[in-house]
């Protein structure tokens, strides 16, 4: 699917006030997943289809084995929300925000697709009223959850500019309900939250506390929020996910054509080769010499470095050909851009 140049957020104000202990990475996936659908439209746009790389990116997935994509994206499916209900003064409604994963191969290229719960469709689309709506680009910088989270509570009442929230309710909203720090604890929460949405985001806050009883016990929390008239969206989804994406392969140069009959002189190259086989490349001798100039770029030199660095297993007893390991296309969906573009840039 097209990365949309307009990364809008919208969703209904009861998901937003959503109480759920997720994951930095998960509420950024959340948010990016929210940014690719069409909310004005009806649900055609619910299933999100993100290259394995990108996915990797937004999970920050440090170990590409399959064993551990299985394990995040069914951390995905089961993670449970539970918003304010519609009907009740008192009361909630829980569900899954994800009902389906699927992690396949297209066109030589590995994919992750993600449909959203149909519980969660009517919070996402075709909504006219009661909803938030934001640019991705203010929350790709934060680096906490508590940080998006607050970016998001606040910015639904920045056209009050005052809003009181009690202190468990905020920690509720926060996913902190049951932490019994101190006030003065909890201050590090909201300090460092002001700062990271003063430097990332479109608003800024201050906050007072308001006390009760003789004891001075602090039981609700004032926030005065204000436009950040110092704002700019320096960051967009196709700089972020591509940040981390740009390893030593891609300052190689890669100006020149290489001379193929002298890589296959490399005692590497039928290794090198034999990834761009197994990802069916279109041009796989121009992929292998990607695959091995990376190699190279990092020091391996010898088969036995690439079992060292678990490139390969070690062989079978009584047998020169290595096994490729299970994470293989991982690894290269990883590291390496469309096959068919290789050829003219190697």
């Amino acid at each position: 699917m097209p990365i949309k140049k307009l990364y809008l957020i919208e969703k209904r104000n009861i998901l937003n006030e959503m109480k759920t202990a997720m994951k930095l990475q998960e509420l950024r996936f959340l948010c990016i997943y929210l940014a690719r659908i069409d909310a004005r439209r009806r649900d055609e746009t619910r299933v999100v289809k993100f290259p394995m790389n990108e996915f990797a990116r937004i999970l920050e997935i440090k170990d590409p084995t399959i064993p551990y994509f299985k394990k995040t994206t069914n951390a995905l499916l089961q993670k449970i929300i539970h918003v304010p209900h519609e009907k009740y003064e008192i009361g909630w409604r829980a569900f899954q925000l994800f009902k389906e994963c699927q992690v396949y191969q297209e066109d030589g290229e590995w994919v992750v697709e993600i449909d959203a719960h149909d519980r969660a469709l009517p919070l996402m689309f075709e909504f006219k009223d009661n909803y938030i709506s934001y640019n991705l680009g203010n929350v790709l910088n934060l680096k906490s959850a508590n940080h998006i989270r607050m970016y998001e509570i606040l910015k639904q009442w920045q056209g009050n500019k005052v809003k009181v929230f009690s202190l468990a309710e905020l920690k509720e909203k926060l996913g902190m309900e049951n932490s019994n720090e101190r006030w003065s604890n909890f201050t590090r929460v909201l300090e460092s939250s002001k700062q990271a949405l003063k430097e990332h985001t479109d608003i800024t806050f201050t906050y007072r506390p308001i006390k009760k009883g003789k004891a001075g016990k602090v039981v609700s929390v004032q926030f005065v929020i204000s436009a950040n008239e110092n704002f700019s969206n320096k960051l967009g989804l196709d700089e972020f996910v591509g940040a981390e994406m740009a390893s030593e392969i891609d300052s190689l140069d890669t100006s020149n054509k290489p001379n193929y009959n002298e890589l296959m002189k490399d005692e590497l190259w039928e290794y090198a080769f034999g990834i761009a086989e197994k990802v069916k490349a279109t041009h796989p001798k121009a992929y292998a010499a990607k695959v091995l100039k990376a190699w190279k770029s990092k020091g391996y030199r010898t088969p036995e470095d690439l079992i060292k660095a678990k490139e390969i297993t070690k062989p079978k007893k009584d047998t020169d050909e290595y096994e490729w390991l299970e994470n293989d296309f991982t690894w290269v969906a990883n590291n390496f851009e469309d096959p068919e573009e290789l050829e003219t840039k190697v």
